[in-house]
């Protein structure tokens, strides 16, 4: 190789070695973009180093004495953080200058005062006027006229106020049938909301005063009540069927629910339950379309009849065909009742009917009533004749006594001539009472003369 041509490739080592130092000390030029914030007085914000197709993240807002942050910009335009990346930028903070006024309250000589916002409303608490209690504040301009507090403040302002008793009334509602409404306790002047009510079967027609339909944009002045109309829903049939037979079709009200109907009977068979779609039907379910429920029964060929004797003693049960009669059992006794007859679900058992399930018939007693002693004596104290009473019933006059000499009067109680109109609630004795008979002298009678 000859010595001219090592000199070219010494020239071309030595700027491959100054290319690659250029690039490693100006890659990250080539490469990011710097993101500078300029907040215009506010707090400092750091600057970015993004890589290239990358985007800058959004800071925390700066904050500016006496200022409001509103956004960033780049060339006088709110800057879109989603922008990608092509260049160093630099982005200006915008802000709203905040310009706060005063508002002052004078009420019964005392001055209360709160700061805020220039075209903001005024929060009435941070006033910190004292409440009292049954009244409300009202608020006056300089000029007197009433102000209203909620108006946005655009200057300072001096105003002054005073309590105004706030008189309250009773709104009551009377639901007429329908779920519960409570009462409303109401200032004066103010309306209220129309509340709502249900009633199954029936649609609210409306909240009615007297023969009127409420209007609830009314402001209320006095205590009222306030009574709900109804209309009928819509109705909607129930279908028993009995196999494939309708058994009975009931309508009823819309979101109500349905009676259930007496047991059908079919020979042989045993009734077992109404079913809806094959399944026992719950007679709680609110019906809100047209069904049909089916009877289901099972095939049986006798029945059990239980007598409860309600005495103490074991049950007495008898089998009976179906379609059969029962034969009645010997009457039960119980200590201190009388034994008044069989009941099938409270009502007397007529033993004339058929048997078609299998029941149990409930003796019913009647608590007996106390008995009493009712003597009737001579005047000697000697007993004449007994009888016995039982409580409330009046005794019966026994044949009139004789004594010789003597005429019967009547029966004596405690003295005193006794009514046998009068019910008995206790043992007694009747004493019977006599007059002396008078003897009237017979045959001739001779006048002497001195």
């Amino acid at each position: 190789m000859g010595k001219g041509s090592k000199i070219i490739g010494m020239i071309f080592l030595l700027l491959g070695i100054a290319c690659f130092g250029l690039y490693f000390v100006m890659g990250d030029k080539f490469n990011n973009f710097k993101v500078v914030f300029d907040s215009d007085g506010g707090s400092s914000v750091v600057e970015q180093i993004i890589k290239k197709g990358g985007k800058a993240t959004k800071p925390a807002d700066p904050t500016k004495a006496n200022n409001e942050f509103v956004e960033w910009r780049l060339d006088g335009v709110a800057y879109n953080f989603d922008n990608v990346l092509n260049k160093d930028i630099t982005l200006k903070a915008f802000w709203n200058e905040i310009i706060n006024r005063t508002v002052k309250v004078v009420i019964d000589g005392n001055e209360y005062s709160a700061t805020v916002r220039d075209g903001q409303s005024v929060i009435v608490e941070s006033l910190n006027i004292p409440p009292k209690e049954g009244y409300l504040i009202k608020y006056y301009n300089e000029n007197k006229e009433e102000y209203d507090i909620t108006l946005p403040v655009t200057a300072d302002l001096n105003l002054t106020a005073q309590y105004i008793e706030i008189k309250v009334y009773t709104v009551k509602f009377n639901a007429n049938g329908g779920s519960k409404v409570d009462d409303m306790r109401v200032n004066e002047g103010t309306t209220i909301t129309e509340p709502t009510s249900t009633r199954d079967g029936y649609l609210l027609d409306g909240w009615y005063l007297g023969e009127q339909k409420f209007d609830f944009t009314t402001p209320i002045s006095k205590d009222i009540t306030l009574k709900a109309r109804w209309n009928d829903g819509p109705k909607v049939n129930v279908i028993f069927k009995v196999d494939d037979s309708v058994y009975k079709t009931v309508p009823v009200k819309e979101n109500t629910t349905v009676s259930k109907p007496s047991n059908p009977t079919k020979k042989g068979y045993k009734f077992v339950e109404w079913q809806l779609d094959g399944k026992a039907f719950d007679f709680k379910t609110k019906i809100t379309a047209e069904i049909t429920l089916t009877a289901k029964f099972e095939e049986v060929t006798s029945y059990t009849v239980t007598f409860n004797k309600d005495n103490g003693s074991a049950n007495e049960t008898k089998t009976v065909d179906a379609g059969g009669k029962v034969s009645k059992p010997t009457d039960p006794t119980k200590s201190g009742y009388k034994f008044k007859g069989w009941q099938l679900n409270g009502k007397n058992f007529d033993f004339n009917s058929a048997i078609n399930d299998n029941i149990t018939l409930k003796a019913v007693w009647e608590k007996e009533k106390p008995k009493y002693t009712v003597k009737f004596n001579n005047d000697d104290n000697t007993e004449i004749t007994t009888k016995t009473v039982e409580e409330g019933s009046k005794v019966t006059k026994p044949t009139d006594p004789t004594k010789e000499g003597y005429k019967f009067v009547n029966w004596l109680y405690n003295h005193a001539p006794f009514s046998f109109d009068t019910p008995i609630t206790q043992d007694i004795v009747l004493t019977a009472h006599y007059e002396k008979v008078t003897e009237t002298p017979t045959g001739d009678i001779t006048e002497t003369t001195e």
